[in-house]
């Protein structure tokens, strides 16, 4: 790909829809292979991204540092402040419980409608569609290079339109 990198003072022909986020790896916690395998349904996150987003590209920190996934995501949901939720009726099933999230076994769902202190401040959860995997991943350096951005992104980047013409995703890998 021999573009010329992206300038953050062009101005994008395409709708902001396309976003990149950091996905950190710790030990014993690798959320991206859960999204792939399917066991995590949401990505929590806990600021509200534009309303145009469709796609998260997913950056995965050291030490992959790079962009290997892609997933379509939907329209998030938003849980309110506990502190702001009517009583309960105490006779209903759920003993107080509020379901924002299906109770279908999925990593993070129960613990978020149950306002565990893990998800504290966690209040935009947004669905995953579907996740497809790039045929080549894009690593830092090629992040920095040919698309302009400047580091490793810590917070929400916008894809360069470049990086999103560069990135055919009709050839790259469905995963489901």
């Amino acid at each position: 790909m021999s573009r010329r990198p992206a300038q953050e003072s062009e101005k994008s022909s395409l709708p902001k829809t396309d976003i990149i986020l950091p996905m950190s790896r710790r030990a014993g916690e690798d959320w991206m292979a859960l999204i792939v395998s399917r066991t995590k349904s949401h990505e929590f996150r806990k600021v509200r991204y534009p309303p145009t987003l469709r796609r998260i590209w997913f950056y995965e920190t050291a030490p992959i540092s790079a962009i290997r996934y892609i997933c379509d995501v939907g329209s998030p949901v938003v849980r309110p402040p506990k502190h702001n939720l009517p009583p309960a009726s105490s006779s209903a099933p759920s003993r107080g419980r509020r379901n924002f999230l299906p109770e279908d076994g999925s990593t993070g769902n129960s613990d978020y409608n149950a306002y565990h202190p893990d998800y504290a401040g966690y209040d935009y959860a947004y669905p995953i569609l579907s996740c497809t995997k790039l045929a080549v991943p894009v690593d830092l350096a090629q992040m920095k290079d040919t698309f302009g951005i400047k580091g490793a992104p810590r917070g929400m980047v916008f894809v360069p339109d470049a990086m999103r013409e560069a990135v055919e995703l009709q050839e790259q890998e469905k995963v489901w």
